[in-house]
């Protein structure tokens, strides 16, 4: 694709406006509007004006405004060095930290990259992190059991009371910050408090490692993914497992809340990445039946989106309200294992086992006036071509546009 990004918006159906034919309107059925129909004739017919006259077309505009984003590479990679298996973002959206197989947690400013400090001489080595969601404090589990809480603006370190039996492999906040689960090789899930490393509740009940925690939004329920090939959902007052959710084949690697609370994202070394109602713990959806492990997965913070992290260096991008793939990339070089959104909705970062990360940044649709500002019918304009087409096709499944380009100054 060119440096200076075109989108083509497509349109597949809209019966209100007219094709000309011989002098006269003509109404297209559905199944006639495609980009291999279109005559020349027929794509002059859709100028801008009949466009942006059409009612059903700016409400269009508006919902495909607010609900589709892209995303792109901001061109900032961290050389983090060794394999990194762990991403986090602090509250205010300004600093990233790591963990990964050298076994230190290592703290980066997003803007550029900026290595701003590094842990690694309490603790065993770092294998999960996560920050605070309401003040600059990390999270950290170690391979040795050990868990602790690293406040780094007053650069105090508070370690937990009691260990895991074996290694930490997940880790995470509370939504409120009062309170961290840990998920460990000793097949259990702790939770633990935040100011003082206090043991709160053990959770028993996985017969193999657990490899991944997660809090609902409202911190009431806790999920744990294990490699029995199940996941678990904890109310986190008392420790009573509501749901036992089958369904993956293989380990799970990553589980997900969605913002609502309502959805349970999966993934799992089995190849797919699946999607959980929580009301009854009913399977509504697989978005991703791959040859290769998926290593991680995220909700984006508006819910919107979501991000899986591939063994064959792939990061696809998915929108979350019917499963449907927005797009896929191999930005790294090697097994991709992480990623965490910024709670700005802006970006991600990705971790991979080339031992880099990457900052993405979402680039949104315009506002509906820009918009129509920026809608230019070329009636000479070339046929796109199949990669292209299929991408946007997938893009935008429902946009009732033809022939459209849309300027990308208009999205800066």
């Amino acid at each position: 694709m060119k440096k200076l990004l075109t989108v083509f918006l497509l349109v597949y159906s809209l019966p209100c406006l007219g094709m000309e034919k011989s002098g006269a309107i003509q109404v297209l059925a559905p199944e006639d509007v495609s980009l291999k129909n279109l005559t020349p004739v027929q794509k002059a017919a859709l100028g801008p004006t009949a466009l942006l006259t059409s009612e059903a077309l700016n409400q269009e505009l508006v919902r495909t405004a607010a609900m589709n984003c892209l995303w792109q590479k901001t061109g900032v990679t961290f050389d983090r060095g060794p394999l990194v298996n762990g991403v986090t973002i602090s509250h205010d959206g300004l600093i990233a930290a790591t963990s990964s197989h050298d076994g230190a947690a290592k703290l980066w400013l997003l803007s550029d990259g900026q290595l701003l400090g590094t842990f690694d001489d309490k603790i065993g080595n770092v294998n999960s992190v996560s920050f605070s969601p309401k003040e600059l404090t990390l999270a950290m589990g170690s391979s040795d059991g050990k868990a602790a809480i690293w406040r780094i603006t007053y650069n105090r370190f508070i370690p937990t009371c009691a260990d895991h039996a074996g290694s930490i492999e997940s880790i995470a906040f509370s939504p409120d910050g009062l309170t961290f689960a840990t998920g460990s090789c000793d097949k259990t899930a702790k939770i633990w408090h935040a100011s003082d490393g206090k043991l709160l509740s053990t959770l028993n009940g996985h017969a193999d490692f657990v490899t991944s925690v997660a809090f609902s939004p409202d911190g009431q329920l806790l999920a744990t993914g294990s490699q029995d090939k199940t996941v678990k959902i904890w109310q986190t007052s008392d420790g009573h497992a509501l749901h036992t959710l089958y369904g993956h084949d293989d380990w799970i690697s990553s589980v997900a809340f969605s913002p609502d609370g309502k959805i349970l994202a999966t993934s799992s070394f089995d190849g797919t990445a699946k999607m959980w109602r929580l009301s009854d713990g009913q399977l509504i959806n697989t978005l991703v039946r791959d040859d290769q492990w998926v290593r991680s997965i995220a909700f984006s913070r508006d819910g919107k989106t979501l991000v899986t992290c591939h063994q064959n260096k792939k990061v696809n991008i998915w929108r979350a309200s019917n499963g449907q793939l927005i797009s896929t990339s191999c930005p790294h070089e090697g097994a991709v294992t992480c990623v965490a959104f910024s709670p700005d909705e802006q970006s991600f970062i990705t971790g991979s086992f080339d031992g880099t990360i990457k900052a993405w940044q979402a680039l949104r649709l315009p506002s509906l006036n820009n918009l129509q500002k920026a809608l230019v019918l070329k009636r000479s304009q070339p046929a796109l071509n199949p990669e292209e087409r299929d991408a946007l096709e997938r893009l935008f499944p429902t946009l009732p546009l033809l022939a459209l380009e849309f300027i990308t100054q208009c999205t800066r």
